[in-house]
């Protein structure tokens, strides 16, 4: 809910609460519901009034009318981000895999399972589960697919997961433009995010209060844990960890949360083949700072958590500077 709440939204000063706002349209949205609170400020605004504020924006009156209605319809910065004749909304990333709500009621009801279940049985069973959820179950050879998933994992294989990514999330940096690179500590097999952080461009670490929580994760979360081999020396006081190649760690990331965090995509390829200026695909996309970007990380990893049933984060990522 925005920061106005159900009152008057034109006139309550104080920060705009821009949740669910797509990342790179934070800023474009907040300057929207600027010149909209001081439009809606004027006692009997005119048809100039309209023109003038129209125009601090780039657009025209009867756009900008557009949005008038849409902040006193919903009183959300999300409804502001995606009003108006030219939204400007990024395409969206196309989905693959399941959504995380079936893909956790399915593998809740596996794991309920006796091991001499039929495969008919397991079909029946997530079926049910997702019944009950109200979620879309997933087709009878993606639950032959999970449950061998879980098989895999169920005799002292890795819970949970260090490695690297990077989110196409373009951040200033003094002068130039960067994509981040995230450090995340996953469940495997919930993809629950324990801890993620924003790593330091000039030192390539994540921040020290990572390291502690990863440690904490690690002590809670059954199993050995996998770390990729940038960070085998920053963790390397977890116990017996299982080391393997970047590409490996984000493979397993990728699987275990998919290409993103909520509204953050995430790629695990090299970071040198990435051009910050290709992520700002749309027309009112605009580069995050560092602690604006750190803001949404932390808001996005919370979201991805609550669409999971299993241990709630460990990770602060407010702590970051």
């Amino acid at each position: 809910m925005a920061d106005t709440g159900s009152g008057d939204n034109s006139s309550r000063p104080g920060e705009i609460d821009l949740s669910g706002v797509a990342p790179l349209r934070r800023a474009e949205t907040r300057r929207r519901i600027e010149a909209i609170r001081a439009y809606l400020n004027i006692p009997s605004p005119s048809r100039a009034d309209r023109a003038v504020h129209a125009q601090s924006l780039g657009i025209g009156t009867q756009q900008f009318m557009l949005l008038v209605k849409a902040w006193a319809a919903h009183g959300e910065a999300v409804a502001i981000g995606k009003a108006g004749a030219y939204a400007g909304a990024a395409r969206g990333v196309r989905r693959r895999g399941l959504p995380p709500a079936t893909r956790a009621a399915a593998e809740s009801a596996l794991r309920a399972l006796p091991t001499s279940a039929s495969h008919r049985e397991a079909i029946a069973a997530v079926q049910a589960a997702c019944r009950r959820l109200k979620t879309r179950p997933p087709s009878n050879s993606m639950v032959s697919y999970l449950r061998m998933g879980l098989r895999g994992t169920a005799d002292g294989g890795p819970r949970l997961l260090v490695g690297r990514a990077t989110a196409l999330m373009p951040v200033i940096t003094g002068d130039a433009l960067a994509l981040p690179e995230v450090a995340l500590a996953v469940e495997e097999r919930s993809g629950t995010i324990h801890a993620a952080a924003i790593i330091d461009c000039t030192t390539g670490c994540p921040p020290e209060w990572f390291e502690a929580e990863v440690k904490r994760a690690a002590r809670k979360v059954d199993g050995p844990v996998t770390i990729g081999i940038d960070d085998d020396l920053i963790l390397g006081a977890v116990k017996d960890p299982r080391v393997v190649s970047r590409f490996k760690a984000g493979r397993m990331l990728a699987k275990a949360i998919g290409r993103g965090v909520g509204g953050v995509r995430l790629t695990y390829g090299p970071l040198a083949s990435r051009d910050p200026k290709r992520a700002l695909r749309a027309k009112d996309d605009e580069p995050l700072d560092l602690a604006e970007a750190v803001t949404v990380l932390s808001a996005e990893v919370a979201a991805h958590n609550a669409s999971r049933t299993s241990l709630p984060v460990t990770g602060d990522t407010s702590k970051q500077p």
